[in-house]
Order: C-alpha cells, then sequence, then structure tokens
C-alpha cells in the first residue's frame, strides 16, 4: 500500500509496502520499548535497531509501531535496504523535493532528501528494512537532530550504529490467540501428523503463530524443506559437502571465490578448494542442487572490477549447521577459520600499517565477523591460536577504516581466549594495542593509556627488547600522553622508543621506525610550542619524506605533510607579524596533504579532517570564499561518518564563523546551534553567553593530533 500525494499537497507523505496485520499480537514490552524510544523522545533524532535472527518478527514490529503511530508522523518512510537509492528516488519525488521528470542522478537526489529531512520542522519516521550490512546506511543517514529512525537487522552492531537496540526472540507462546490456532488446525486440514509437525514448530521453537496463518506455503508438499534439503546434501560429493559446511562459517550474502582459491593454498585436507577446476566442480555440484547461487560483488576501488562469488540461504546454511555434531562444527569451524587465515592481506614488514590492503579486507571482514560471531554463540567449539591473529589483522583494519566501534566484540572475544591460555599468545601484545588504540579515539583516554602501558610492560620482558614492536609501543603510548596534555611524559616516551629505534639491526626497519617515532615526537614539540624542534626533527633524514622512505601520494606521507604544515603554522604564530612566509608554507604542506587524501581515500573521515585543516587556515589568512566551501565539504562528508561527533561540532562551529564574516549571519546562527547540539550531546555542557564562541574548546573536541 501507498499513499501517494499530489503535486500540489506534498504532506502527509507515507510511503509503506505493507498493509497493517490485524494478526499481529505480542511483543507488548518490544512495543513499548520502541514507543518510549521513537514517540515519547524529549529532542534530538531518536533511533533505535530491532536485532535479531530472521523469521522473529522484526519488520512485523515495525509495521505495528507504524500503524499504532499513524497520526503521528506526516512523514512515514519505508526504506528496502537492499534498494536505498530507488527508496530515497521515490520518496524524494513523492515529497515534491524533486520533479518527477528529475534528471539529476541518484547520489544528488539522496543528498536533497536527507538534508530536507535534517532541517524540516515536520515529524518524521524512516524505517531501514533488513539492513543486515549496516554500512550501507552510512551515506543515507539522515543528519541533524530530528526525526525517528527504527533499523530491523540480523545484525547486532545495528544497535551500536543506533545508539540504542532490542534484542528480538521468538515469541512466547502464550502470546497465541485460541482463534488463530483453531484457523491453523483447519488450515491444516485437520491432519495428524501436520499438527503435531506443527505444534512442534510453535511450541518447541516459540514460533508466533501468526507466521503461520499468514503463510503461503503449501502445508501440503510432502517434504518439509528441511527434508528437502536433506536430500539434496546427501546426493553430494564429500569435496562439495565440506564446502557446504565450510559455508556455515561465512557471511551469507557474497562469499568471494578468490577466498577459498588463496586461503585454501597448501593446507592439507583443503587441497581441492585451492585448484579451479576442483574447486569449481564442488561448486557446480551445489549450485545443480539448489543449494547455493552465484554472486558478484564490487572488487576494491576500480570501476568494473567485480569479484565472483557466492550466496548461500541463511536457512540452508541453519540447516547444515544443526546437522553436524559437535565434532563436525569444531572440524569445519576450523577449516573456515584456516581459509580466511590463509586469505586475509597482511603486510609483512608491518603489520599496523594496512591502507594498501583496505579493498581486499573489506571483501574478507564479513566472514571474520560471522565466524566469530558462530564462535560467541556455541559452547563447543575449541578455538585454534590462530583465531587471535585473524582478530588482530581484522581488528586493526577496522580500526583503520574508523569503524572502530565494530572491532569491540572481536577484540573482547580474542582477550577472552588470550585469556584463557594465561596471556601468552604472541598476539596477545597486538591485540592489547588494537584496543587501546579504539579506546583512545572513542575518547576513553585513560583506558587506551592502561592497555598500552600493558603492552609496553609485556614488551619490556622481552628476550629482545630492541625491537621495532617495543618502540613503537612505547610510541603508542606517547601520543596519548601528548592528548591528555602531559608533555613531559609523552617526550620522554618518545625519546626512549626513538633510542631503541636507533639501536635496531636490521637498517631499513631501523631508518622506518626511526623517522615513524620522530615525526611523532615532532608533533608533541608543537603541542610545546617548540616548532623548531619540530621542523628539525621532521627534516633529519633529508627531505620531508626521508629521501624516498615514503611515498607522497599515500596515507602516511599525507600524515607526515599535516604534520610539517602544522610546523610551519605553528612558526608562523610565534613570529606573529613576520611570519607570512611560515603560514603560507603550512598552508602549501596541508594542500599537498588534502591532495594525497583526496586521491587515496576520497570523501573518507581523515580526508574531512585535512579540509577542515585548511578552511580553518583560508579563514585565517582572509580567503573567506575558498574557506566556506572548503569547510562545507568538510561538514558533508562528516555527516555520514558514525562516531565523529567531535569532528562535525569542531567543523560546524568553524564554518559559522566564515559565514558570519561574510555577512550570512542567519547560517551561521544555525550552524553555532548545530555544533552546540553536537557538543551538548558528546561532552554534556551547557552554551551560554560566555562560552558561545569557545574556539579552543571546540578544537579540544578532536584529538590533537587531527588539530
Amino acid at each position: 500500500m501507498q499513499l501517494r500525494t499530489t503535486r500540489d499537497q506534498a504532506l502527509p507523505c507515507k510511503i509503506i509496502p505493507y498493509p497493517e496485520n490485524p494478526r499481529s499480537r505480542g511483543r507488548v514490552d518490544t512495543l513499548q520499548l520502541i514507543e518510549s524510544h521513537l514517540s515519547n523522545a524529549k529532542s534530538g533524532q531518536s533511533s533505535l535497531a530491532l536485532h535479531g535472527m530472521g523469521g522473529v518478527g522484526k519488520t512485523q514490529l515495525a509495521l505495528k509501531y507504524i500503524y499504532n503511530n499513524w497520526d503521528n508522523y506526516p512523514v512515514i518512510l519505508w526504506v528496502q535496504a537492499a534498494k536505498l537509492s530507488e527508496s530515497y528516488i521515490t520518496a524524494a519525488k513523492q515529497l515534491n523535493l524533486v520533479p518527477e521528470d528529475s534528471d539529476k542522478d541518484a547520489n544528488a537526489i539522496a543528498t536533497i532528501l536527507k538534508n530536507w529531512l535534517g532541517e524540516t520542522s515536520e515529524k518524521w519516521l524512516i524505517v531501514y528494512d533488513n539492513a543486515d550490512d549496516i554500512e550501507v546506511l552510512k551515506p543515507y543517514w539522515p543528519p541533524g537532530n530530528k526525526g525517528g529512525i527504527l533499523i530491523t537487522s540480523r545484525n547486532a552492531g545495528a544497535a551500536r550504529v543506533a545508539g540504542s537496540g532490542a534484542h528480538t526472540e521468538d515469541s512466547d507462546p502464550e502470546d497465541h490467540d485460541p482463534e488463530l490456532v483453531s484457523e491453523c488446525v483447519k488450515l491444516l486440514g485437520y491432519l495428524p501428523l501436520a499438527i503435531a509437525q506443527i505444534y512442534e514448530s510453535l511450541y518447541q521453537g516459540g514460533k508466533a503463530i501468526y507466521n503461520l496463518s499468514t503463510s503461503t506455503v503449501n502445508l501440503f508438499y510432502e517434504h518439509t524443506l528441511m527434508t528437502v534439503w536433506r536430500i539434496s546434501i546427501t546426493r553430494l560429493s564429500q569435496e562439495a559437502s565440506r564446502l557446504l559446511e565450510i559455508l556455515v562459517y561465512f557471511d551469507p550474502d557474497t562469499i568471494p571465490d578468490q577466498l577459498f582459491l588463496e586461503g585454501a593454498k597448501n593446507n592439507p585436507g583443503l587441497e581441492f578448494l585451492s585448484g579451479r577446476l576442483s574447486y569449481l566442480d564442488a561448486v557446480s555440484e551445489l549450485l545443480r542442487q539448489g543449494l547455493v547461487m552465484t554472486t558478484r560483488s564490487k572488487k576494491g576501488s576500480t570501476p568494473g572490477k567485480f569479484a565472483r562469488g557466492l550466496s548461500v540461504h541463511r536457512l540452508v546454511q541453519e540447516s547444515v549447521f544443526y546437522q553436524l555434531d559437535a565434532q563436525g562444527r569444531s572440524e569445519r569451524f576450523k577449516d573456515a577459520l584456516t581459509v580466511l587465515v590463509g586469505a586475509w592481506p597482511t603486510n609483512a614488514k608491518n603489520p599496523f600499517r594496512m591502507n594498501a590492503l583496505w579493498s581486499t579486507c573489506a571483501l574478507y571482514l564479513p566472514h571474520v565477523v560471522t565466524l566469530e560471531a558462530r564462535y560467541r554463540e556455541s559452547s563447543t567449539i575449541e578455538p585454534p591460536p590462530h583465531m587471535i591473529r585473524l582478530i588482530f589483522l581484522a581488528s586493526w583494519y577496522m580500526y583503520e577504516r574508523r569503524m572502530s566501534e565494530f572491532a569491540r566484540p572481536l577484540l573482547d572475544t580474542a582477550l577472552n581466549i588470550c585469556a584463557r591460555g594465561g596471556n601468552v599468545d604472541p598476539f596477545y601484545p597486538k591485540v592489547l594495542t588494537t584496543y587501546g588504540c579504539i579506546k583512545f579515539e572513542m575518547g576513553h583516554v585513560d583506558s587506551g593509556i592502561s592497555d598500552c602501558t600493558k603492552v609496553v610492560d609485556l614488551y619490556q620482558q622481552r628476550e629482545k627488547p630492541r625491537d621495532f614492536l617495543k618502540a613503537t609501543a612505547l610510541s603508542d603510548l606517547g601520543w596519548m600522553y601528548v592528548d591528555k596534555g602531559d608533555l613531559p611524559k609523552a617526550i620522554e616516551l618518545y625519546q626512549k622508543g626513538l633510542e631503541i629505534a636507533n639501536e635496531i639491526d636490521n637498517e631499513a626497519e631501523r631508518l622506518d621506525w626511526s623517522v615513524h617515532i620522530g615525526h611523532s615526537l615532532s608533533r608533541a614539540y608543537i603541542e610545546l610550542e617548540q616548532p623548531e624542534k619540530a621542523l628539525e626533527l621532521q627534516f633529519s633524514h633529508g627531505d620531508e619524506f626521508a629521501c624516498g622512505l615514503i611515498s607522497e601520494c599515500s596515507q602516511r606521507g599525507a600524515l607526515f605533510l599535516y604534520g610539517i604544515g602544522n610546523a610551519h603554522l605553528s612558526l608562523g604564530r610565534k613570529k606573529g607579524i613576520e611570519g607570512a612566509e611560515e603560514r603560507r608554507k603550512g598552508l602549501e604542506y596541508h594542500m599537498r596533504a588534502l591532495k594525497a587524501r583526496n586521491k587515496v581515500c576520497g570523501d573518507h573521515y581523515i580526508t574531512a579532517i585535512s579540509l577542515h585543516k585548511v578552511g580553518v587556515v583560508m579563514h585565517e589568512i582572509g580567503k573567506l570564499e575558498a574557506a566556506e566551501s572548503t569547510l562545507e565539504r568538510a561538514a558533508r562528508i562528516l555527516r555520514n561518518e558514525f562516531a565523529a561527533d567531535g569532528e562535525r561540532s569542531r567543523t560546524l562551529y568553524h564554518l559559522s564563523l566564515v559565514k558570519s564574516n561574510l555577512g550570512k549571519d542567519n547560517e551561521a546562527a544555525q550552524l553555532l546551534t548545530d555544533a552546540w547540539q553536537h557538543r551538548e550531546k558528546l561532552k554534556g555542557e551547557a552554551r551560554n553567553h560566555i562560552n558561545e564562541k569557545d574556539t579552543a574548546g571546540f578544537d579540544k573536541m578532536v584529538i590533537y593530533f587531527h588539530n
């Protein structure tokens, strides 16, 4: 059912694909939770995720809430997560935000709708249905502090995205309506065997009676789905059956062929998966039995490049999983883990620099998450030691991509496994380092320092203490102390790390880590307002890239350029009216950093950091129009970033200053209000006439490395 609006009357606009289900009953507690979270919210944008396994009634709950509150929302948009772009185009046209014959591209129309949602005074509700891949919501998430958002997802991580969640479980049999039970018995033709089977399904499994009463399944088919799949599985060869059992532990939607072809190499018992012909033979069997489908997924960032792979129905996965005994589950878990460990890309020189491998990591990450979830939900699987290594590598990639919140469950699992083994696993310090960095980035500075202090202590106990791991552990701890404001402690840690790095036996490693830690130390000297020392360190190995050690067009190159730019700007401030040349150099280096990040990362968080910096510097030197457009682009990128309230607040504040200087007072006032809303949400600070233009306070909302 769709309630369309006319061209003259855009509101109300309610796009709902399903009618009200009069048989929907029960779940009172969950409905009350939705009601209190969305309908009774005091102010600001309210969002809630309903998460749980497929078939437990998440969509029905969302529909029930909508129809219970039909008159409370002038705008209700039901968005299928698999068709985000199409849904936004439809909504924008029905709201008359764009004409029916608009030739704007999908991204432009989506942006128009998002901006309208962020600015309108009308009360609105969006339901993102079946949002199992929560990453796809980022570009479509409405900005600002208005409206209600309800997510349905099998992914428990949706609760972290929404900020709050409700785990949706099978309904209580006591919720069943006696009239519906009678109706279903009649629907079953009063056949005793059918009634007995449905009784087991409903009462032993706790299924809701309306799931059956509204079903279109032919209940008189001679086999259940479970029986049909079991028959199909018995027809498989040993290799095809083993492949299907391994698929139980992977994300069902897109499983790249290259995961098996690369990951199974040199692994006894899995050779058939690493040979293309034998692998395709096994896949062909599964296809013939209707147990899998072929898929194509985008490969990296190169246009037109796709990775071929498989998808498997979730019910097939569950059927296969529950047919395995405890030993079988454990063996197939080990196979899946072996494949993932073998395929996951690594930087042999430095596992803490994954930037060049992001596109491949993105393909495999959903399968690491699914594997870890299977392990966490099982009481019989004993994890092999290399699971800790896999979780570390995946979590560090997530940290680099600013997906820190989603890495925490994986890291908790890894630390639990380490603890069971006495914390002697060689990857334990790396896991702890990753967790410390994630906590620090999320604002838990003391907790991050605690974890990284433990790492330093662990490396001090090594037989070979003079290596890059101890040096970099000291460096990590140093930059946390800088942000905490304890600069003498930070510099002491950096200098110890630099001393160790300078004594590394391997010449290439010695140069690499000396340059890295020296640059980090230089940033501390900038905070101490000693830019001369900072520049001396930054150029201590020749030019800004240590004479070819670092590529300018790389994440690391951009990081160094950013730091050098800050050193010149600091020196310019120190020189006062005679510092014009230093300010020019500072802007030049920041422009180079922005160019590199644009090319390497595109519209990513780290690019927005450079855009913000360039915009602020342009404002300081009087280039107001350029500052305005640059900060506006930074704000657009940050609008789509999760866990970036501090960065958004800071950029909106500086943009308000630019707008004010341009005479755009209304825009400036609104931006300042928006900036303070983010600041109040994050810091709990109240706005008043004294702190309203607190530039230093807004700048401190972001870690010093990004200032």
